[in-house]
Formats: structure tokens, sequence, C-alpha cells
């Protein structure tokens, strides 16, 4: 089975900071970056949002490989290519992947 490398950029609100994390995952073709997301957070606490699962609310958007995404649609083509999650520009960093949308042009 094929493995896919995925560096997500994580915030901890408590330290104020900060910092990239590097993982493998199982590469399951018709794997979304949703479900990566999902088994990153059952094995290490990454902490993102998300609610309708199908492209319509726009609360789970991330950068996914520079660019703004939203996660649930966005597929993994190639496992080759190593995956790089972080959230969108613009708005405040909660945690993790987690922004606040109230607030935007904050921290990244």
């Amino acid at each position: 089975m094929a493995e896919l490398q995925v560096k997500v950029r994580r915030y901890d609100p408590e330290a104020g900071c900060d910092s990239w994390q590097e993982y493998t995952v199982p590469f399951e073709e018709g794997m979304t970056v949703l479900s990566v997301l999902e088994r990153l957070y059952r094995s290490d606490g990454v902490a993102f949002r998300h609610s309708c699962d199908a492209g319509l609310c726009g609360i789970c958007v991330a950068q996914v490989n520079g660019k703004n995404r939203l996660i649930c649609k966005e597929m993994v083509k190639d496992p080759s290519q190593p995956l790089v999650i972080e959230p969108p520009k613009g708005f405040t960093v909660v945690r993790d992947l987690i922004t606040d949308w109230n607030h935007r042009g904050g921290s990244e």
C-alpha cells in the first residue's frame, strides 16, 4: 500500500506559537484531505473544522499545497507528492487549522 507524506502547520494557543509536524498516512484511492485530517485527529489530535461535508458551507477551508481549498471536496490525487496543510490566510488562528471567522486579518 502506498503511503502519503503529510505536513501540517499546527498552532498551540497556550504556547502562542506554531510549528510544522510531519506524518505518514496510508494512501487509499478516493481519499480526500478531510479523510487524511480525520486520521490525524484520531492519532494525534490535529484540530480542524468541518460541517456539511458537501462543499456548501465553507467552514472546512484550509490551505492545501499553498491554495485555499475545501478539505471535504479536495481529493488526494498523487501519493508521491507531499500534502502540505495550513490554516487559510487572513483569519486569526485559534488552534491548529481552526480559525476565528469573526476576526479576519489576524496571525497566520
